[in-house]
């Protein structure tokens, strides 16, 4: 069955090209500033602003001596072309992403859990799909040096201080309090945050130092405890792994411990309290021409975080 295209009042359009200078000159409240952005001419970008106005019947543009400005129908027609040119966009870098072949080396670094209990099966199945991709794993709970490493993406919670990556928010999560029922059953299970001051907790290193001060909330109001800790290490899997044997209580993020949750490993504690945000980023240099395999793992990465 084939569906009808309506095409008036557009029929009549030279091209995508008139919708790219209109939006210029609203950008840039100029016709020779579009002009000069453009590489044309301001007869040119005039020109092609009159055609639009007369096929759409409206004057898009209020002009005077010294500025140009939308008018209202001209901001309406202008929130449509953006959103228009951005699906245009996509579809043709989708289509170009098809017809590549996807292939070589790509590096990834992530953090220790998370490698363990969710990305290495998303990557066993990215590799699946991409047979010629070949994939190193850096396990790492610190953000490498992208510029001087050779790491195509790094996975990392929390936004990265260096300006020279681009960070990309995957997931926001939140850090939970979790122990094991054999935990909880020989030493009771804290009701409050200041009660985790009577219990062995596990703490890991977070940016160099250890993070044995824990934030609560509930209620607007912050509770934030410096917690006893026995156990201390860098690799925050270790921690998790303590938390499990029954050594005591973990704080992380609660896309860590899913699965030892959902399994009945650990069992979280204080739940009436939000714990600290703990938001999941891709990170990777700020390079313009990225290859097409880290353009496609990073959209894969994408894919995949949104439905958990």
């Amino acid at each position: 069955m084939k569906i009808p295209i309506k095409t008036k009042p557009f029929s009549n359009l030279q091209s995508l090209t008139e919708l790219r200078q209109f939006i210029e000159v609203a950008n840039s409240s100029s016709f020779s500033k579009a002009a000069k952005n453009l590489n044309q001419t301001a007869a040119t970008i005039s020109s092609a602003i009159k055609r639009l106005e007369k096929t759409l019947k409206t004057r898009l543009f209020e002009r005077s001596t010294r500025s140009v400005r939308l008018t209202g129908e001209g901001a309406i027609f202008y929130e449509s072309c953006v959103k228009a040119l951005q699906i245009l966009e996509k579809g043709a870098e989708q289509i170009t992403i098809d017809s590549q072949e996807i292939s070589g080396k790509l590096v990834i670094s992530a953090p220790t859990d998370l490698m363990q209990t969710q990305l290495s099966f998303w990557i066993q199945d990215f590799q699946t799909m991409y047979k010629d991709i070949t994939v190193e794993i850096r396990v790492s709970d610190s953000l490498s040096n992208l510029v001087s490493d050779p790491i195509d993406i790094a996975i990392r919670y929390g936004f990265p201080d260096d300006s020279n990556y681009v960070a990309r928010l995957l997931k926001n999560s939140n850090r939970i309090a979790c122990a094991s029922p054999k935990y909880i059953k020989e030493h009771g299970e804290p009701m409050h945050p200041n009660e985790l001051l009577k219990h062995n907790c596990l703490c890991y290193k977070v940016k160099e130092s250890v993070d044995n001060t824990w934030h609560f909330f509930r209620d607007q109001q912050e509770f934030k405890v410096t917690v006893n800790t026995k156990f201390s290490t860098d690799d925050s899997s270790l921690a998790r792994a303590w938390a499990v044997a029954g050594n005591g209580i973990v704080y992380k993020s609660e896309l860590d411990l899913s699965d030892d949750i959902t399994s009945g490993r650990l069992i979280p504690i204080l739940s009436s309290y939000i714990g600290s945000k703990s938001p999941l980023y891709v990170v990777y240099p700020g390079a313009k021409n990225q290859s097409i395999r880290v353009k496609t793992f990073i959209s894969y990465l994408f894919e995949k975080t949104s439905n958990i």
